[in-house]
């Protein structure tokens, strides 16, 4: 993930193939109410690059926090 441009509420970034196929696999996770440990959703997500999920969290909050945070 690359953080492209940012300003108050607005970030533009960009996303890998992997990293745009992970992010939708957790989401349709979520909205189907699914609670499954990390080696499981390997498997039903097909990403077998765990330490992308670690990298892809950290960039995430890492994005969130240049977020102009004050409201």
């Amino acid at each position: 993930m690359n953080i492209i441009n940012y300003k108050g509420d607005d970030i533009i970034i960009s996303l890998t193939r992997e990293e745009l196929q992970l992010l939708r696999s957790l989401v349709i996770e979520i909205y189907a109410g699914v609670c499954i440990d990390a080696e499981e959703f390997e498997i039903v997500s097909g990403i077998r690059n765990p330490q992308l999920v670690q990298e892809l969290e950290q960039h995430l909050i890492e994005a969130y926090n240049l977020m102009d945070t004050t409201g």
